[in-house]
């Protein structure tokens, strides 16, 4: 649901699944990250803890998306999340969600990404797709269609 962008759907899936399961810590972290893409970042918050104290439970690429969500929504330690993203990255290289992620927590935080090399988004083409991902959460939010789309 959350590929397709529907939020309020995918929330209260992820809410069943977490109460069907109170342990199944991606339920939390998914439903943290519905919530904040809704605007509701006390629940996001909430949630997204619920899956940080539940990750030892998880697998090592989970704990990365946790751990990240956790530190860009919870602490708001964007520094720490950040550097969560690029080993995410290094670890996983054909995984897009590192860098799409990294590049919109930057953007929250009110950085730029970083156009390749050490201490930014690992290699060029991340800090590229990144790049344009922002550029289309920026038209997005200035009410222009989606990137790529037909007006």
């Amino acid at each position: 649901m959350i590929v397709n962008e529907d939020m309020p759907t995918a929330a209260v899936q992820f809410q069943q699944a977490a109460e069907l399961d109170p342990k199944f810590a991606m339920a939390y972290a998914r439903l943290g990250t519905s919530e904040m893409n809704m605007g509701e970042p006390e629940k996001a918050a909430e949630a997204t803890a619920k899956a940080f104290e539940l990750k030892d439970r998880v697998s090592e690429k989970e704990k990365l998306y946790i751990t990240s969500h956790y530190d860009g929504i919870v602490t708001g330690d964007h520094e720490r999340a950040k550097k969560t993203f690029e080993l995410w990255e290094q670890m996983y290289p054909r995984d897009k969600t590192p860098p799409a992620n990294l590049s919109t927590a930057l953007w929250t935080a009110g950085s730029e990404p970083e156009s390749s090399g050490a201490g930014g988004f690992g290699n060029e083409g991340s800090a590229r797709r990144g790049a344009e991902l922002r550029q289309c959460c920026q038209q997005l939010s200035d009410g222009e269609r989606f990137c790529g789309s037909e007006t």
